[in-house]
């Protein structure tokens, strides 16, 4: 019985080694989450972050200071996990841009200092895992991540809701 108690512990915790180095309840409550249209963002009780994208293609930015929060090394993170669900029965376009400085040598240097993937938000339920090193270019290459920003555009002719669920950067073992 003990076996069987210790193996599904182990289990547990192969998917998710450490806790995250934040969450999307402590970007919103420290107020290290802004937006160009302060009155689209709502934030909910229950670990969400609900979006109203006005209709027309005015784009809402979502920007994370990782500067101010002092979580700008992801060293020891292996993802990049966000999950969006789009309300609605149309297509959103999100660009997702990371900002980041390589170090090398103890010195800050700015390399590549932008990191872009645009992605088409599909109704319901989206999952956009992506793995640190991509940001870096290299898997040896240390670096800080000094800002993400979230571009979301709506194109129809009618307001179109996301609720932000889930956005912490952690370690995922290998599955």
């Amino acid at each position: 019985m003990k076996f069987a108690a210790a193996v599904a512990i182990i289990l547990t915790a192969v998917n998710c080694i450490a806790e995250p180095l934040f969450d999307l309840n402590y970007i919103v409550e420290k107020k290290f989450l802004t937006c160009n249209k302060e009155q689209v963002m709502i934030p909910e009780k229950d670990k969400k972050l609900t979006l109203v994208l006005p209709a027309g293609a005015e784009a809402i930015k979502l920007s994370i200071d990782y500067v101010a929060m002092k979580k700008g090394n992801w060293s020891q993170y292996n993802t990049f996990l966000l999950e969006i669900e789009n309300t609605s029965l149309e297509t959103v376009s999100l660009k997702l841009n990371f900002i980041r400085r390589a170090i090398d040598d103890s010195l800050i240097q700015e390399e590549n200092p932008l990191y872009d993937r645009k992605i088409i938000l599909l109704p319901g339920k989206n999952t956009i895992k992506l793995n640190v090193e991509s940001l870096s270019g290299s898997p040896s290459r240390v670096f800080l991540v000094e800002e993400t920003t979230l571009i979301f555009k709506n194109e129809t002719t009618k307001a179109i809701t996301l609720k932000i669920k889930e956005l912490s950067v952690l370690y995922i073992e290998d599955e």
